[in-house]
């Protein structure tokens, strides 16, 4: 924890952010979300990062890829109709929706409440939203710590932003698998941060 500090670095807090569920009406009903099967189109739309956030991981197929072929093909789930993929687990009254992937334009909430459950009140977003919206931010705690260069910009200094984070809540694992990994009784899997793009400051209308 001393280390870094001493070659300039200084410790920095990052927030999930927790956004409240909305069931969509029943005429949303036609918008099926069924498992992916990897096909030229979804492999297309996962190709491109979430639209939703600030802080993306670009040029990072192939580790997705592994991924979704890997512990995590549980959890992956298409809508042709909206063009989008969704990396997400039902986890009894909450959604973790780990990454999304889809055009501008989309809305975030739309897609989100339509693919819930019924029994759904929240979802947990494994990575930070462009805009303000309705829900809180959690501070991650834990023994993976982010540390920030003095001598560059901090992003993380004034902002509530996290960086694309695969998070499961205590209990939530995956079927046919013990736990990926610990950090104070959560686990969960963090993308190679060199591969993040840079941070979008262009003003984006909620939707």
């Amino acid at each position: 924890m001393d280390f870094y500090p001493k070659f300039g670095f200084t410790r920095s807090e990052e927030h999930q952010y927790i956004m409240p569920v909305s069931r969509e009406p029943v005429i949303f009903v036609n918008w099926i979300w069924t498992a992916l099967t990897m096909s030229p189109c979804s492999a297309i739309t996962m190709k491109n990062p979430t639209p939703f956030s600030p802080l993306r991981v670009e040029h990072n197929f192939g580790l997705l890829m592994f991924y979704c072929s890997a512990f995590m093909k549980h959890f992956v789930y298409y809508s042709a109709k909206n063009e989008a993929v969704v990396i997400a687990m039902q986890n009894g009254p909450v959604l973790i929706c780990f990454d999304l992937f889809c055009d501008v334009g989309k809305s975030l909430s739309t897609l989100v409440n339509e693919l819930a459950d019924d029994h759904v009140y929240q979802a947990i977003l494994g990575f930070t939203p462009s805009e303000d919206r309705l829900g809180e931010y959690e501070k991650i705690e834990g023994e993976d710590i982010l540390f920030v260069y003095d001598q560059k910009e901090n992003l993380f200094k004034d902002r509530k932003l996290m960086f694309l984070y695969w998070r499961m809540p205590d209990g939530a694992v995956p079927p046919g698998r013990s736990v990926i990994s610990h950090h104070e009784g959560r686990a969960g899997v963090r993308f190679a941060r060199s591969h993040c793009g840079p941070v979008d400051r262009s003003p984006r209308r909620e939707t």
